[in-house]
């Protein structure tokens, strides 16, 4: 996936869990001048509270959850709140799956992902770069979160979590095997289609489609978008 590399950005930061048999739940936290917040993690209708840990980059968030649920993956969601002067037109999270809590240390690779989304991208990025081919739309109705707003995205889309985890049980045995979920926003588009990804805000190249060009937040906080078409 494009913005796995996103999250990707933290891990070695962030130490395994001290128990050897406990699911892990590990949440990249948007920066305190970023335009959104994850103000709480839930199960279900049950909150996950963090264990405590205090990560040197101070943006990052964990759980231990106890027990060997299969389907733990299942309705784990951020809730994630607009505190930008913008409305929301679109939002997709994800996360990087390991069957063990020392995935740095024994230099694991990943065992799966997940993602979800809400919300419809803009025109303007149907994209792919640099050849400029155009996407596929997203399917499904129009989304708004206006600012002081929240929204409770699970990280696993529904209906793809059968095939992620026939993908699972068919090279690991069990999807109990994804023992840590490390899950993180990937990007946000805003009603005047510009973006963010952590750590930047983006304009659309109008010269080259596919194309973002990294703006100051001062800049991306004036403008009024770029384009008329939507």
């Amino acid at each position: 996936m494009r913005y796995l590399s996103v999250i990707c950005t933290v891990l070695a930061s962030l130490p395994g869990a001290a128990a050897q048999d406990a699911k892990t739940l590990l949440v990249n936290h948007p920066l305190n001048n970023d335009p959104v917040r994850i103000v709480k993690v839930m199960k279900g209708t049950t909150e996950v509270k963090s264990d405590g840990t205090q990560f040197p980059n101070k943006s990052a968030w964990r759980a231990v959850i106890d027990g060997a649920e299969d389907d733990w993956l299942k309705n784990v969601s951020l809730v994630i709140e607009n505190v930008s002067p913008k409305k929301i037109a679109y939002i997709n999270v994800q996360s990087i799956l390991y069957d063990t809590a020392k995935w740095r240390e024994e230099k694991r690779n990943s065992i799966g992902t997940t993602f979800n989304r809400v919300g419809l991208r803009p025109e303007i990025a149907l994209y792919s770069y640099p050849l400029g081919h155009r996407l596929h739309p997203d399917t499904g109705p129009a989304f708004e979160l206006a600012p002081g707003q929240t929204f409770a995205l699970p990280l696993e889309d529904p209906d793809y979590y059968p095939n992620l985890k026939s993908s699972i049980e068919e090279t690991e045995g069990s999807m109990s095997s994804a023992t840590v979920s490390i899950g993180a926003i990937g990007e946000i588009f805003f009603e005047d289609r510009t973006q963010w990804q952590p750590g930047n805000y983006l304009r659309a190249d109008l010269d080259k489609p596919g194309h973002w060009i990294i703006i100051s937040s001062e800049e991306w906080a004036g403008k009024k978008g770029q384009e008329t078409n939507p």
